[in-house]
Parts: structure tokens; C-alpha cells; sequence
């Protein structure tokens, strides 16, 4: 009987959020891992126990790790999110953002292998009003300022890059982050709990993102790519669907407080167009019903974890 060798994929990052939902996604022997990053380490896994660990992180450990794993595509879902820690690191922001996206670059681009890069709605500014794949970003944080610097530097070195960008919500396999577990974890601990009534999105689920980018990465897509949601909603808007969905009847919680942002006069439309989508036939996902799933599965992982 013939032996099909398995696709080896390589997830730099693999252990936040995003990196660690990819390496669940694709779940085979052959999908490797890199962690360890922020503290200047590369940790090398498979399955996520360690198979291989550079104390240093450099060009030429991170091409040796990459060149004894051999991986046809190598996603980088690793980065330093979120503006007030872009702030107050701005030195780890550049490594993180800047730098380690150019080292991975060159990199894929002398081996000859794909390289996926992840981004962020954030490298638009607050001002612009449109946000498709043919605008150029003009950000205004400094986390949408080295992320936009990472895509530049990657696209320059390698037209075979595919660049990400996208504003996605799920469960988090690993921890408590982000905006599905900082909604849901309140209502449960029933803790006062803010929902801006004045930032728009339009996030597109973990699932359904993990699905159209295997799709891209299997037709072999490159250059700028946005993979967002269709429904517009504000923050306060998605906790609420957070909120009914964890109930079997519409439920109002007083802890749940409506407000602005910070710019308090001012309505900040963070949505990402997306016509490159409808192009290649790919799914955007019903919110409501994914909100409907996301509380499910982490309602099972929670008996799961009591149980254990």
C-alpha cells in the first residue's frame, strides 16, 4: 500500500491565540510549532511538546530550525497586539512586528517556501474611510504602524508573500484572550463589563478564518488579502450577542454598561471591505450562528476542565 507523506506546515508563533487555533486547525503528525519568541528563544513543537530549542533567537538559528523541519508553508501568527502594549514596549513592538516578519521573508523566500503573514485592520487609521485591499493604509497607533512596516518589509523582499488582514473572535484554546473571553468570562463571574457603543467592526470567526486561509494557501494566493465578517456591529453590539447566546432567552445583565471609547464624540468605523472574498468564493460565516457555537464549545471545555 502507497505511503502519502503529510504536508509539513510550520506555525511560528504557535503559542497564542491565533497560532495555537492554526496548529488545532490543520491537527496532523506533521504540523510543527515555534514559540517562545517574546523571550528571545526559539522552541521548536511538534504536537506541542518540544522537540528542538535555540537559547538565542537570530537569522541564522530561526533559518536552521527552519531548514531541519523542511515545511512547505510557514504561517507567522506572531506579533505584539494591541496598541497600549505597543506603547509601552516599543523596542519589543519592532521585533515583534518589524523585524521578525523580515527575518521569516528572506528566509521562505531563499528556501522557496510559502509564506503566510498575519496582520490587522489597525493598519488603517481611524480617518479613513475606506478600507479595501487597493487603499494605503495610513495608521495612527503605533501597533498599526509596525504592523503595516512588517507587511511593507515582507512584500518587498518576497511578491510571494500572502499578508493577511483581518479582525477575527473565537475561543481561545490556551488562555482567557480576547474579546469572545473577555465578554463571556464577565457574564459568568457577573462583573461589570463595557461594550463601546461608538467602535464598528466586522470580525469574521477563527473557523472561518482558518478555513479560507488554508483555501488561499492551497491556490497558492499572494500579495494583500482582507478575511473579515459581513455583519457590522458595534463592541457593545457583539457582548450582547455574547450575552443571549449564553442564555436560552434574551437576558439583560446590569453589569453590562453601554459607553464610548475614549474619543468620546466620535464614531470609529474599524471595518475591513473585503471584495477580494466574493472573488475566490470564500465564506465569511454567519456571526450570530458562530457566537451561538463559540458558547457551546466553551461551554464543554469548561465541564471538560472540571471533570479532569
Amino acid at each position: 500500500m502507497e505511503t502519502i507523506e503529510k504536508e509539513k506546515l510550520l506555525v511560528v508563533g504557535s503559542s497564542g491565540f491565533l497560532g495555537n487555533s492554526l496548529v488545532k486547525f490543520y491537527d496532523n503528525s506533521a504540523t510543527f510549532g515555534i514559540s517562545a519568541l517574546s523571550r528571545g528563544e526559539i522552541v521548536l513543537t511538534l504536537k506541542g511538546k518540544p522537540v528542538h530549542r535555540h537559547k538565542q533567537l537570530s537569522f541564522s538559528n530561526l533559518a536552521r530550525v527552519i531548514e531541519k523541519v523542511n515545511p512547505q508553508t510557514i504561517f507567522n501568527a506572531s506579533g505584539l497586539v494591541g496598541d497600549r502594549e505597543c506603547k509601552l514596549f516599543p523596542e519589543t513592538a519592532k521585533e515583534a512586528n518589524v523585524n521578525l516578519p523580515t527575518m521569516l521573508a528572506k528566509i521562505t523566500n531563499e528556501l522557496g517556501i510559502q509564506f503566510i503573514h498575519f496582520s490587522t485592520d489597525a493598519v488603517f487609521g481611524q480617518n479613513q474611510e475606506k478600507r479595501d485591499e487597493g487603499v494605503a493604509p495610513d495608521p495612527d497607533t503605533v501597533y498599526g504602524i509596525t504592523k503595516l512596516q512588517g507587511e511593507v518589509e515582507a512584500t518587498a523582499i518576497s511578491s510571494n508573500s500572502l499578508i493577511i488582514r483581518t479582525n477575527f473572535v473565537g475561543v481561545d484554546y490556551l488562555g482567557q484572550r480576547g474579546l469572545f473571553s473577555y465578554f463571556s468570562n464577565s457574564f459568568d463571574r457577573k462583573v461589570p463589563v463595557t461594550g463601546y457603543n461608538n467602535v464598528v467592526f466586522n470580525p469574521i470567526s477563527i473557523r472561518f478564518l482558518c478555513k479560507n486561509v488554508d483555501k488561499l494557501r492551497k491556490k497558492g494566493v499572494a500579495g494583500i488579502f482582507h478575511l473579515a465578517g459581513k455583519t457590522k456591529l458595534t463592541k457593545f453590539e457583539f457582548g450582547r450577542l455574547i450575552l443571549n447566546s449564553m442564555h436560552e432567552q434574551p437576558f439583560n445583565s446590569r453589569n453590562f454598561i453601554s459607553s464610548q471609547s475614549a474619543d468620546n464624540d466620535v464614531r470609529l468605523d474599524m471595518t475591513l471591505e473585503t471584495p477580494k472574498m466574493d472573488h475566490f468564493d470564500l465564506q465569511h460565516g454567519d456571526l450570530g450562528s458562530e457566537v451561538q457555537r463559540m458558547c457551546i464549545e466553551r461551554k464543554r471545555r469548561l465541564v471538560e476542565n472540571l471533570e479532569s
